[in-house]
């Protein structure tokens, strides 16, 4: 398995804004050369979409060994949105 760092540069994220889902205009905090939180999450989501993919990882949040990694996401959004 690749180290994650040259999975990330053979994707070629420069040209994969579209697919990522990542707008110039409110994506970045500068030039185009920093995310800021919104790009950031549209980043995210692609690579953990990329991730699941290339590594057929299993979607295991039906799976009730897991149940508590659901109430742990459910805090995070909470503490995210402000609503601790």
């Amino acid at each position: 398995m690749q180290p994650a760092i040259e999975v990330w540069r053979n994707l070629q994220p420069n040209l994969l804004y579209d697919q990522m889902g990542l707008d110039g205009a409110v994506a970045f905090r500068d030039a185009g050369n920093h995310l800021n939180v919104i790009g950031a999450t549209a980043v995210t989501a692609y690579l953990g979409r990329y991730i699941a993919r290339q590594y057929r990882l299993p979607d295991l949040r039906g799976n009730s060994r897991y149940a508590n990694r659901q109430e742990e996401w459910v805090c995070y959004r909470r503490f995210v949105n402000g609503n601790v």
